[in-house]
């Protein structure tokens, strides 16, 4: 999860605190709209952020089994 630095994860909704289980800080980085980063989308980060005040990185796996 990305949050602006000094952010109170207590402020956070509920739900997602739930979801996402116990949180703790990893590490502060700096993004910028349209910089190209592995596996983020800034711009979709920093809209959420400033929309939501958090942004939650997901990751989609997708598996596909042919029988035959």
């Amino acid at each position: 999860m990305f949050v602006p630095v000094g952010t109170n994860i207590e402020t956070l909704p509920p739900e997602k605190r739930y979801d996402l289980g116990d949180l703790e800080f990893e590490k502060t980085i700096d993004i910028e709209p349209g910089e190209k980063r592995i596996a983020l989308n800034t711009d979709e980060a920093i809209r959420n952020i400033e929309m939501s005040g958090y942004y939650v990185q997901g990751t989609k796996i997708e598996i596909r089994m042919n029988a035959g």
